[in-house]
């Protein structure tokens, strides 16, 4: 009799632990989706350069290449 209650507590102890792992497993599935939701929603921002000085000679193409990120490449 004592191995059937045993067995049982076995077995049910072996089914709640995969209950458990399958909520977990959704659980973080949802949490990853949203986390993932959340960051699309960033909006990038790029810094763009201000000269204040009277006697640079750029145009607005030397000037934009000089705002943008990334690797560096020749003007010409």
């Amino acid at each position: 009799m004592i191995h059937f209650v045993e067995m049982y507590v076995y077995h049910h102890t072996k089914i709640l632990m995969r209950e458990t792992r399958y909520k977990e497993s959704r659980l973080h599935f949802k949490l990853r989706r949203h986390h993932q939701l959340l960051t699309k929603e960033i909006i990038s921002v790029y810094p763009q350069i201000i000269v204040d000085l009277p006697k640079v000679t750029l145009n607005r193409l030397q000037l934009d290449y000089l705002s943008r990120t990334g690797k560096l490449k020749s003007l010409l």
